[in-house]
């Protein structure tokens, strides 16, 4: 199971703008003025989308392990995290109260957990896919110039026990579009004074 969503865009001759549609999702449609803000609303209403279907309980198509050629977006790791949880328990049969009880937890709070506008905890994840036993492992590799400072670390990884089913490659993942504010700049050095001998 990847993270990959198919967007088509097409220029609107009527508009001037972009159009946005989506072969996994027949419900979207959304515009943009450039192809970049095309793929950024695309993104969006992808994310709209998976908000609305697992609030009507309805099906969703597994995102893609690569990417697929032509137009596509990836979702943020913790949105991929939570719509594959939301199908794993649709395969294995599992309801929210059934979940909540495993996790001896209220209902309530099981269902936040399939809110794409709420910040679960990657425990809170982990916990549940081992509650209807579904193994979760987590491997973020260091990109190449990383490796080459500190040969002897690779990668991170977070798993549960049991052989990993569920694998999300971070190599050349960008930050979501929320985390991208300057917070993530090189804090330089204080500069020493210099002292008289």
């Amino acid at each position: 199971m990847g993270h990959w969503y198919r967007l088509k865009l097409e220029p609107d001759e009527e508009t001037g703008n972009i159009a946005v549609d989506s072969p996994d999702f027949p419900e979207l449609h959304s515009f943009g003025e450039t192809e970049a803000d095309a793929l950024h609303w695309g993104l969006d209403a992808v994310l709209e989308v998976l908000a609305g279907r697992m609030h009507y309980h309805e099906d969703i198509p597994p995102p893609r392990a690569r990417r697929p050629r032509g137009r596509a977006v990836e979702l943020p790791l913790q949105t991929y995290l939570k719509v594959a949880l939301y199908i794993a328990m649709r395969e294995a049969g599992f309801s929210n109260s059934e979940l909540a009880r495993r996790l001896e937890v209220h209902r309530p709070q099981v269902n936040r957990l399939f809110r794409l506008d709420h910040n679960s905890r990657i425990g809170q994840l982990e916990a549940a896919f081992k509650a209807i036993g579904v193994p979760l492992s987590i491997e973020a590799s260091l990109p190449s110039e990383a490796r080459k400072r500190a040969p002897k670390v690779q990668s991170y990884k977070i798993a549960t026990s049991g052989p990993p089913i569920i694998r999300h490659e971070a190599v050349h993942a960008l930050p979501h579009r929320e985390a991208i504010s300057g917070r993530f700049k090189k804090a330089s050095a204080p500069k020493r004074k210099k002292t008289s001998a």
